[in-house]
């Protein structure tokens, strides 16, 4: 009768225990480059996530993914799963979560520097930006001294901000660069 009872409860417990791929909540960043020999970096619109592999890798070979590429990843308490162009997953322990909100959001800011090819923005009050490679080609003839506007974009975009330029009229999709 325990046996039985046992059974009964480990088979109507462990599923809820156990999670795959398929309950993972998934999501796409973007790698950056890494912070040093050990550490890697993923960034979404909101979120800077660095990572480690643990000491016993699959496969054995380290992760070493290009800057500026595409990332599917799934959060999960203390850990970090990505997944390869073939769906085989791969655990990495998160270091540090730094969140990338921006609180001077709105008009009233200045170009302090364009780096990068376009790539760098950097504004009156020190903040930095990564600007979309789609975007790169207006903001490389940006003037620094320019009448720059932060707007927050919808959740879900790759992109958090758009950082326009008042006197050109044009604006960039971009990520803020949180200090370190």
């Amino acid at each position: 009768m325990r046996a039985a009872l046992f059974v009964i409860v480990a088979c109507l417990i462990v599923p809820l225990l156990t999670v795959d791929a398929a309950t993972r909540r998934w999501q796409t960043g973007t790698w950056m480059p890494k912070v040093d020999e050990r550490t890697l970096a993923l960034e979404t619109a909101d979120v800077r996530i660095e990572l480690r592999e643990p000491d016993e890798r699959p496969g054995g070979r380290p992760l070493s993914p290009a800057p500026d590429t595409r990332v599917v990843f799934a959060l999960e308490n203390t850990m970090v799963y990505i997944r390869d162009e073939k769906g085989a997953e791969r655990p990495l322990r998160i270091v540090r979560m730094i969140d990338k909100k921006y609180l001077a959001v709105g008009g009233g800011h200045l170009l302090r520097a364009v780096a990068e090819a376009g790539r760098l923005l950097t504004l009156e009050d020190g903040s930095m930006w990564d600007v979309s490679p789609s975007d790169q080609f207006r903001t490389v003839v940006w003037e620094p001294g320019a009448v720059m506007s932060v707007t927050k974009l919808p959740a879900g975009d790759e992109y958090g901000y758009e950082v326009d330029n008042i006197d050109t009229d044009e604006g960039a999709q971009a990520n803020y660069r949180p200090k370190r």
